[in-house]
């Protein structure tokens, strides 16, 4: 079953010996423009595997709730960790220490924890990392989590993450204070698994400051219409890997979503590339990324 990703992790190593393979034949004065073009594949690929697949960088970003307000909170939205065959669970230390080094208020974890290739009794485990969190987290789990695809049942996922310091909130709401400052957060769980309870939504009133966090960006077409402030995902990975006119095609929303900032009605939608990858050991164009938002409220 996990032949295939375990082929493609090992096999791209042998890119290196194919690069000194062209640099020989480049002394041997063997055909140089197809040496040429080989040589620049081969960097490329180095990049997208092994260089940008190590890099996690934190972003700032800025919303408005309330224009009149001088108080400002931290929240970080991160997700698509994806442990599993291509990214083991020691890269989590590493994401742990760009989040705690944004110094939030609360973290909004927005799913995807597991890939294929994890073991049920190696998720207790897996997660340990998040016992470093420097501020209290909040998650809902991903399409991998709810087997769609996946191999684990979804509580076994919520059960070792919640082991581990992080409040899963898959169809629950939560109200919290933050330096005075009351939010209320409404997460869903992922549209793919069939449970989410979109009725929650309707807990949020306008004098609410509300957050909702949903895997699937497309949760929005059935949410927009309520007194939402903003929803946080992830799920497109930015694209992974960005080859030009291609890549859009294979990012798996009903909407062209990629990354960033989107607006429905009266909602806006934030969407974190996350910091693991699935399909390819690869990210080409982007970068691994922890996302800060300092939000008026």
């Amino acid at each position: 079953m996990f032949l295939l990703p375990h082929f493609i992790l090992y096999a791209s190593y042998f890119v290196f010996p194919f690069l000194l393979g062209c640099l020989w034949l480049w002394k041997k004065n063997w055909n140089r423009g197809l040496l040429i073009i080989l040589i620049i594949f081969s960097v490329l690929f180095i990049d997208a595997r092994f260089i940008e697949t190590n890099i996690v960088s934190g972003h700032v970003h800025t919303f408005t709730i309330d224009e009149s307000a001088s108080e400002t909170i931290r929240v970080v939205v991160y997700g698509d960790m994806h442990i599993g065959t291509y990214r083991s669970a020691e890269k989590l230390q590493k994401d742990v220490q760009v989040i705690n080094d944004l110094e939030p208020d609360v973290i909004l974890i927005v799913g995807d924890f597991i890939q294929e290739g994890i073991q049920i009794d190696e998720l207790g485990d897996a997660f340990s990392a998040y016992q470093n969190l420097h501020a209290p987290a909040y998650a809902v789990s991903g399409n991998h989590d709810s087997e769609q695809p996946g191999h684990i049942p979804v509580q076994h996922v919520r059960d070792a993450v919640e082991k581990n310091g992080v409040n899963i909130i898959d169809n629950k709401m939560q109200d919290i204070v933050i330096r005075g400052k009351e939010l209320r957060l409404v997460g869903l769980s992922d549209i793919w698994g069939g449970e989410t309870n979109y009725e929650l939504v309707q807990s949020i009133q306008d004098e609410h400051n509300s957050i909702v966090l949903v895997h699937n960006p497309d949760a929005v077409f059935n949410i927009s219409r309520s007194p939402i402030d903003l929803v946080v995902s992830g799920h497109t990975h930015a694209g992974q890997i960005r080859i030009p006119y291609v890549y859009d095609q294979f990012i798996p929303t009903g909407y062209p979503f990629y990354h960033g900032w989107y607006e429905f009605d009266d909602t806006s939608v934030f969407i974190t590339a996350g910091t693991g990858y699935s399909g390819l050991p690869m990210r080409f164009f982007f970068f691994f990324a922890v996302d800060a938002i300092d939000i008026r409220l």
